[in-house]
């Protein structure tokens, strides 16, 4: 079985992210029309993104973007993850370390979350960490969920409403 939670934010305000966006590739920042949902995932570790990318390529709903904030992300990992993001056909908008701390390590879950918030152009926001599976559906439940059908809406999710299910046979080995 595989257990995720990630937290889900509404809104998001513009901030001074403290990297130097100017030299950032067209593959690091995308120029396309804002989606309405920010995927931000969030790792420090080897592994986790055929996983992601996987289910991602699988989704009912493609109406978000992924940014990566990856703070192993060296060598031969950055290029390989973008280029299997782009076989899968998954929207990756960015793909970054941690913007710079004011003090101690750039490293950090809270440190990583507010790097991606501050790149994501979608209306509503999700955070998963790393070795996360998604069912077809995540996408589309979620905005579902945000968007109300018919009621006011919601503003925040604290987790996804299938908290624990089984990856598919074979994915998942160990």
């Amino acid at each position: 079985r595989v257990w995720a939670w990630w937290a889900v934010v509404a809104v998001c305000a513009a901030a001074d992210v403290g990297w130097d966006l100017e030299s950032c590739t067209e593959s690091d920042l995308s120029c396309r029309n804002p989606p309405t949902l920010s995927i931000i995932f969030i790792t420090k570790r080897p592994g986790g993104y055929d996983v992601l990318f996987e289910s991602l390529s699988r989704q009912t709903s493609n109406d978000y973007e992924l940014i990566c904030i990856d703070d192993l992300g060296e060598g031969e990992r950055r290029p390989a993850a973008i280029e299997m993001a782009r076989e899968k056909g998954v929207p990756l908008t960015a793909m970054l370390k941690s913007k710079p701390k004011v003090r101690g390590k750039r490293f950090g879950q809270c440190n990583a979350i507010n790097s991606g918030l501050a790149l994501s152009r979608g209306a509503f926001i999700t955070v998963v960490q790393d070795n996360v599976w998604l069912p077809p559906s995540f996408v589309h439940r979620t905005l579902s969920f945000f968007l109300g059908k018919g009621q006011m809406g919601r503003d925040v999710l604290l987790s996804y409403p299938e908290r624990r299910f089984a990856a598919p046979e074979g994915r998942l080995s160990q």
